[in-house]
């Protein structure tokens, strides 16, 4: 009797099958600091809206979350030459109804369906945690950070500065795009859209 064949792999499976997605850890600190070090100036700027560096502080305070209030999920490259942060995506809870979330990807890692993946997560993560209202601000020109958020269900509105958008998203619709996540385990998943901060 022939054994039926193996289901097809997903494309985002088939290119993010190397790649580990988890919480965040503090001794994650190593791999931030040499993922933003490498980002290119463009993604950077869309990161902090502005084009400096950050801060070790911030570096620190990125990696060692308050779990009370925050949550990050990172994906990890398991590559020939040791381990490399490839993309992080988190939220900042100030209350239920008030919560930035932010999102970057290295650039080598952009457009390969990395981003939908950790935002799938991190809303499904946000949920769990009592969050209803995920907003963040990005660039009016960061198109691919307004495609993704489209596609996720987000709502996007002008704000009195031109130059950016605020992108909201309510997690009491059940009917959103990232609803495919609602199951996952919140340990399964652990930056604001200024992707936003």
């Amino acid at each position: 009797m022939r054994s039926e064949p193996a289901s097809p792999i997903s494309g985002v499976e088939m290119r993010l099958r190397s790649l580990h997605l988890r919480p965040i850890h503090p001794a994650d600190l190593p791999l931030l600091r040499e993922f933003v070090k490498h980002l290119s100036q463009d993604t950077g700027y869309k990161r902090l809206l502005s084009g400096r560096t950050p801060t070790e502080d911030e570096l620190r305070r990125w990696s060692a979350i308050d779990v009370s209030r925050e949550g990050a999920i990172v994906a990890i490259d398991k590559g020939p030459n040791g381990e490399r942060l490839v993309g992080v995506a988190r939220y900042v809870m100030q209350s239920p109804d008030e919560t930035d979330f932010a999102i970057v990807i290295a650039d080598a890692w952009q457009r390969r369906g990395l981003g939908r993946e950790l935002m799938t997560r991190l809303i499904a993560a946000a949920r769990a945690h009592g969050v209803r209202n995920l907003s963040g601000i990005a660039l009016s020109t960061n198109f691919a950070m307004r495609s993704l958020a489209r596609a996720m269900g987000f709502e996007a509105a002008r704000m009195s500065d031109a130059l950016a958008i605020k992108l909201s998203l309510d997690l009491s619709n059940t009917d959103v795009h990232a609803g495919n996540a609602t199951g996952a385990n919140p340990s399964d998943a652990d930056q604001r859209a200024s992707s936003s901060r």
